[in-house]
């Protein structure tokens, strides 16, 4: 794998692993739907980021954790109860100045999570980045909202550009009892 591949690698388990650690300090309902305990994500998230998964050396199970969990927190809060979602709106977008090659997307969510008997879960953002250096890419970031605003920072390398952003999935949450 070239360096720059392997660098990009690293800053995606990085982000990965630092939602991870917010994951773990959220409530455990989301992480006991795909069979984790909060001290196996605290774990898994203090990971340094060029370390991997020793057992099956393949991708790090904080890859999967962000993956399955909206997936999963989906079906089994269909199963178990109501759901509901909490309406997200992405608002004053903006980039950082460049500082050491990197700079920083910038957004602020408004969340109405008036529906839900929580107040914070999972949700992603999908973007189509630019660069001058690399093919054009599309990827999701995972995330955490909390109500009733959430500032989100992704980061970017000084050559790239977000075309397009949308917010892709949206995890399902316990509806507040009538």
């Amino acid at each position: 794998m070239g360096c720059v591949m392997t660098v990009r690698l690293w800053m995606e388990r990085r982000r990965q692993r630092r939602a991870l650690g917010e994951l773990a300090e959220l409530n455990s309902y989301l992480l006991e739907d795909i069979g984790l305990s909060q001290e196996e994500a605290r774990r898994e998230a203090a990971r340094p980021f060029w370390q991997i998964n020793r057992e099956t050396r393949s991708m790090p199970r904080a890859w999967i954790l962000a993956a399955a969990l909206l997936v999963f927190s989906q079906a089994t809060q269909a199963a178990a109860e109501p759901a509901c979602k909490p309406v997200l709106v992405v608002k004053d977008v903006g980039f950082s100045e460049v500082i050491n090659l990197k700079r920083f997307w910038t957004a602020t969510v408004d969340v109405d999570a008036s529906r839900c008997a929580a107040s914070s879960g999972l949700f992603a953002l999908a973007f189509v980045r630019l660069s001058e250096n690399a093919p054009d890419l599309e990827f999701a970031e995972p995330l955490i909202w909390r109500a009733p605003q959430t500032k989100v920072r992704v980061e970017f390398s000084a050559d790239e550009a977000v075309h397009a952003y949308r917010i892709d999935v949206v995890a399902a949450c316990p509806c507040r009892g009538n």
